[in-house]
């Protein structure tokens, strides 16, 4: 059989373009995924924000007469350094100090307050976390339980309100102090009663108990 050069080309071209294409075809995906894999910098637009006027007022001052707060836990805000700040860094965008957990109360009342409203939240792992590793709570089933059937009706039952109200802290020793206020579920008031114990630094419920219910 006499082929000819033009008979022998179109077999030439199909593999040509077959092995073209898987080429292309291989450095697309390769540059997907290098550009999935790649972090974008972050996209600032905090030209007119207002709290870039924002004015050092200097410390909180307490009236006199009032106890004025343990501030042995509080926060540290680090010093101005001088040095320019990263332009792909956006100041609007909160820095995760402490990943899920709650902000460190610097007093009884503070964590009482967080304590609430992460319960109002359904955020369980907050408020499971501050209860004591020595948590112990008059109850028949103990305490272990209690803080299981507690984790339970955080994520289930009928919330609280975001906020307690009458909360009045008293100082029964060094790292010590009883906390009683009243916790709103709907058209029942709750009043309780909260022993609180300093842990690796932090203000923990060491032992809860309902005064009246109605």
């Amino acid at each position: 059989m006499n082929m000819t050069a033009d008979t022998c080309l179109p077999i030439r071209t199909r593999a040509d373009i077959r092995h073209t294409v898987m080429v292309a075809l291989s450095g697309i995906l390769l540059f997907l995924g290098a550009c999935s894999s790649t972090p974008k910098p972050a996209q600032c637009t905090d030209t007119h924000e207002e709290y870039l006027l924002a004015q050092d007022n200097g410390s909180l001052k307490i009236p006199e007469g009032l106890e004025t707060p343990d501030r042995r836990n509080a926060l540290k805000i680090p010093a101005d350094t001088g040095k320019a700040i990263d332009p792909k860094r956006c100041l609007q965008m909160a820095p995760n100090y402490f990943g899920a957990a709650a902000r460190i109360a610097a007093s009884p009342e503070e964590m009482v307050a967080d304590w609430a409203q992460a319960w109002a939240d359904r955020n369980t792992d907050i408020v499971m976390s501050m209860y004591a590793t020595g948590f112990t709570i008059d109850a028949p089933e103990g305490s272990a339980a209690w803080l299981e059937h507690r984790r339970s009706e955080i994520q289930a039952a009928p919330l609280p309100a975001s906020r307690v109200a009458n909360l009045k802290v008293v100082q029964t020793g060094d790292d010590e102090r009883t906390a009683t206020f009243t916790q709103q579920f709907g058209k029942t008031t709750v009043r309780k009663e909260l022993h609180l114990i300093r842990e690796a630094g932090l203000w923990k419920i060491a032992s809860e108990r309902i005064v009246t219910s109605k």
